[in-house]
């Protein structure tokens, strides 16, 4: 009898697993005519937005479905024939009511995955610094690329910027913090967390993402936490990076192993880098002779403006440049802005990331120091 139970769970068994790993989709009153598509996007991080999902279906008698796999909740974007809606959908049923067939109000019932992300929508709606913080960024982006640049106008909107930045930056991780606290189990903890990834401490960071439910950490959402941990923070090594020297000859930082690295990234155009490249040459003045290298690394699309800054600057170590534009470098390593720089142990291992100043000197000479 035990024998033939066990025989039983393991017929039952994949039948279980596989009905966990479907999304079903269903709208049964679609006020459209009969044979309008309506296509079904998976949302995914920036950087993995190539290789991002599409289905497609029809209606028929006022009804439409999806049938999809999924590994657990993950962000979906439902198109109809003039508007769409973002859905955060766990798998299993969501059945789908319309109104007059705007996409935009329609409602998710059964799936408690959607119902969560429209909560979250709603408190992150009522931040006003959000709002704040982008028409400052946007202001300052488009000053800093506009013709008769003034130096003290750029900096009062840079300050702006980055004050509205800093303030709005502690807001998000309290919620984030918040959120997954009092929501533990919740099917969007992942990309909830992804959100704020870059802001919350390493150590904190892993222990919270180890304490998310498994599906939600092997969701595409929760992966990608998982690449910023291993390859973006304290202790992560760098992702391989597609550069070419001033020569075009391609060049990856593993050249350096063994070596303590400074890795720099710039534009020609961006003030706040020229200002600190008098900083990084003092570095390399004084750490000639030690374990040490520096590489920077331009996110410039026009290369003569890349050479010409180099040589106005007098940059007289390692420079590369993207060696292609479709392989963005701000993505992989998740930058917010520039400059930033990383500074890597003789293994290849990020020590310390975004120093400037007297913080970049002391910290490396701190390392240094301490070479065996």
């Amino acid at each position: 009898m035990k024998i033939l139970l066990f025989y039983l769970i393991l017929l039952i068994l994949p039948a279980l697993v596989n009905g966990q790993s479907n999304l079903h989709i269903i709208c049964s009153e679609a006020k459209m005519k009969d044979e309008t598509e309506i296509r079904l996007s998976q949302m995914l991080p920036k950087r993995l937005a190539k290789s991002e999902k599409v289905w497609s279906t029809k209606v028929y008698n006022q009804k439409f479905e999806f049938m999809i796999k999924a590994n657990g909740p993950e962000l979906y974007y439902l198109k109809g024939p003039s508007d769409g809606a973002v859905l955060f959908l766990d798998t299993g049923k969501a059945n789908i009511t319309l109104e007059d067939s705007v996409f935009k109000r329609l409602i998710v019932n059964d799936n408690i995955t959607a119902a969560d992300y429209e909560k979250y929508k709603a408190q992150l709606k009522s931040i006003k610094l959000i709002k704040e913080y982008g028409i400052a960024r946007v202001d300052y982006d488009r000053y800093i690329h506009g013709k008769n640049v003034d130096e003290l106008i750029s900096e009062s909107k840079l300050r702006k910027r980055d004050s509205l930045s800093a303030e709005l930056k502690m807001t998000l991780v309290n919620q984030v913090l918040n959120w997954i606290r009092l929501n533990p189990a919740s099917g969007i903890n992942s990309m909830v967390l992804h959100d704020e990834v870059l802001n919350i401490a390493s150590d904190d960071l892993k222990k919270i993402f180890y304490s998310l439910p498994k599906k939600s950490q092997l969701n595409r959402w929760g992966k990608e936490v998982k690449y910023v941990i291993d390859s973006i923070t304290a202790g992560g090594i760098l992702p391989e990076l597609n550069t070419i020297d001033t020569t075009g000859k391609p060049f990856s930082i593993q050249t350096y192993k063994g070596k303590y690295v400074l890795l720099d990234i710039w534009a020609s155009w961006c003030i706040p880098c020229r200002k600190e490249n008098p900083n990084i040459k003092k570095i390399a003045k004084i750490y000639k002779q030690k374990n040490f290298e520096i590489v920077s690394i331009s996110i410039d699309l026009n290369k003569n403006a890349w050479q010409k800054a180099i040589a106005e600057d007098s940059l007289n170590w390692k420079q590369l440049i993207e060696a292609s534009s479709t392989d963005k470098i701000v993505e992989k390593l998740y930058l917010p802005s520039i400059p930033a720089n990383f500074l890597l142990n003789k293994q290849g291992k990020i020590i310390a990331k975004n120093l400037y100043g007297e913080e970049l000197f002391k910290t490396i000479g701190k390392v240094l120091a301490n070479d065996n």
